[in-house]
C-alpha cells in the first residue's frame, strides 16, 4: 500500500511507510478538470454532482470493495492538491531520465 493509511479493503497488507520506507506516499487519483474560467456557478454545480456521487453508500461502498479510498475535494482544494503534485512528479520524471518516444 503507497499511501499514507492502510487501504479498507485490504487493512492487513501494512502501507510502505509502515514496512520502513519514511515519507513515501504514492495516491491515485482521479479528478474532474474544466476549462479556465468557467463561471462559478457552474463549478459548483458539478462539485455538488460529483460531491452527491462519492457520498452516496452505493458508491462508496462499490469503490471501496475495489480498493478504492473514496474522497471529494471541492475545486479550490483540488486545485492546491494538483499545484503540490504536478512539481513533485514533473521532477520524478526529469530525474528518472524518461523520454517520450
Amino acid at each position: 500500500m503507497t499511501s499514507r493509511e492502510r487501504n479498507p479493503a485490504l487493512p492487513d497488507i501494512p502501507t510502505v511507510i509502515e514496512s520502513g520506507i519514511q515519507g513515501f506516499e504514492v495516491v491515485g487519483f482521479y479528478g474532474f478538470l474544466a476549462p479556465a474560467n468557467l463561471p462559478r456557478d457552474v463549478t459548483a454545480k458539478l462539485s455538488d454532482a460529483f460531491r452527491q456521487v462519492l457520498t452516496s453508500p452505493e458508491i462508496r461502498n462499490r469503490m471501496i470493495a475495489q480498493g478504492a479510498d473514496p474522497a471529494f475535494l471541492g475545486a479550490e482544494d483540488f486545485a492546491k492538491f494538483l499545484a503540490a503534485e504536478m512539481p513533485r512528479w514533473a521532477d520524478a520524471v526529469k530525474k528518472s531520465g524518461a523520454k517520450m518516444d
